[in-house]
Protein backbone atom coordinates (compact mmCIF):
# COMPACT_ATOMS: atom_id res chain seq x y z
CA UNK A 1 0.00 0.00 0.00
CA UNK A 2 1.23 3.47 -0.92
CA UNK A 3 -0.36 6.67 0.35
CA UNK A 4 0.68 9.50 -1.91
CA UNK A 5 0.53 13.21 -1.35
CA UNK A 6 -2.48 14.92 -2.88
CA UNK A 7 -0.50 16.39 -5.77
CA UNK A 8 0.45 12.98 -7.19
CA UNK A 9 -2.64 13.12 -9.42
CA UNK A 10 -1.06 15.91 -11.45
CA UNK A 11 1.40 13.43 -12.97
CA UNK A 12 -0.14 10.95 -15.38
CA UNK A 13 3.17 9.09 -15.46
CA UNK A 14 3.24 8.72 -11.67
CA UNK A 15 -0.40 7.63 -11.47
CA UNK A 16 0.06 5.14 -14.30
CA UNK A 17 3.06 3.66 -12.50
CA UNK A 18 1.23 3.45 -9.18
CA UNK A 19 -1.81 1.82 -10.80
CA UNK A 20 0.50 -0.77 -12.39
CA UNK A 21 1.39 -1.82 -8.84
CA UNK A 22 -2.17 -2.22 -7.63
CA UNK A 23 -5.56 -0.63 -7.22
CA UNK A 24 -5.96 3.10 -6.64
CA UNK A 25 -8.29 3.95 -3.76
CA UNK A 26 -9.76 7.43 -3.41
CA UNK A 27 -10.85 8.22 0.14
CA UNK A 28 -13.50 10.80 -0.65
CA UNK A 29 -13.95 13.53 1.95
CA UNK A 30 -16.19 16.58 1.98
CA UNK A 31 -14.56 20.02 1.90
CA UNK A 32 -15.36 21.24 5.43
CA UNK A 33 -13.99 18.16 7.26
CA UNK A 34 -10.92 18.33 4.99
CA UNK A 35 -10.32 21.95 5.96
CA UNK A 36 -10.60 21.06 9.65
CA UNK A 37 -8.19 18.16 9.22
CA UNK A 38 -5.58 20.10 7.22
CA UNK A 39 -5.45 23.24 9.34
CA UNK A 40 -2.75 25.66 8.19
CA UNK A 41 -1.83 24.78 4.58
CA UNK A 42 1.59 26.45 4.76
CA UNK A 43 2.57 24.46 7.86
CA UNK A 44 1.32 21.21 6.24
CA UNK A 45 3.39 21.79 3.10
CA UNK A 46 0.40 21.49 0.77
CA UNK A 47 1.54 22.15 -2.80
CA UNK A 48 -0.37 25.05 -4.30
CA UNK A 49 -0.01 28.11 -6.48
CA UNK A 50 0.33 31.53 -4.88
CA UNK A 51 -3.12 32.65 -3.70
CA UNK A 52 -4.67 29.23 -4.28
CA UNK A 53 -7.09 28.29 -1.51
CA UNK A 54 -8.05 24.86 -0.23
CA UNK A 55 -11.45 25.37 -1.89
CA UNK A 56 -9.72 25.87 -5.25
CA UNK A 57 -7.47 22.84 -4.73
CA UNK A 58 -10.46 20.71 -3.78
CA UNK A 59 -12.39 21.67 -6.91
CA UNK A 60 -9.32 21.05 -9.07
CA UNK A 61 -8.22 17.74 -7.57
CA UNK A 62 -11.49 15.89 -6.90
CA UNK A 63 -12.17 15.16 -10.59
CA UNK A 64 -8.60 13.88 -10.97
CA UNK A 65 -8.92 11.59 -7.95
CA UNK A 66 -12.19 10.24 -9.33
CA UNK A 67 -10.69 9.77 -12.80
CA UNK A 68 -7.82 7.63 -11.57
CA UNK A 69 -9.58 5.75 -8.76
CA UNK A 70 -10.37 2.06 -9.10
CA UNK A 71 -12.25 2.20 -5.81
CA UNK A 72 -13.95 5.25 -4.26
CA UNK A 73 -14.81 5.16 -0.56
CA UNK A 74 -16.82 7.99 0.98
CA UNK A 75 -15.52 8.84 4.44
CA UNK A 76 -18.56 10.95 5.40
CA UNK A 77 -19.60 10.22 8.97
CA UNK A 78 -17.21 7.27 9.28
CA UNK A 79 -14.47 6.54 11.79
CA UNK A 80 -11.00 5.58 10.52
CA UNK A 81 -11.75 1.95 11.44
CA UNK A 82 -14.97 2.01 9.43
CA UNK A 83 -13.16 3.51 6.43
CA UNK A 84 -10.48 0.81 6.65
CA UNK A 85 -13.16 -1.89 6.79
CA UNK A 86 -14.90 -0.39 3.76
CA UNK A 87 -11.64 -0.38 1.80
CA UNK A 88 -10.99 -4.00 2.71
CA UNK A 89 -14.54 -4.94 1.76
CA UNK A 90 -14.05 -3.30 -1.64
CA UNK A 91 -10.85 -5.22 -2.22
CA UNK A 92 -12.52 -8.52 -1.40
CA UNK A 93 -15.35 -7.66 -3.83
CA UNK A 94 -13.05 -6.46 -6.62
CA UNK A 95 -10.31 -9.07 -6.29
CA UNK A 96 -10.85 -12.47 -7.90
CA UNK A 97 -10.27 -15.41 -5.61
CA UNK A 98 -7.33 -17.66 -6.48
Amino acid sequence: MVATGGSAVYSTKAVTHLKSLGSAVYLQIELEPLKARLGNLAERGVLRMSGQTIDMLYEERCPLYEQYADIVVSTAGMTPDQVAAMVLDNFSINTPLS
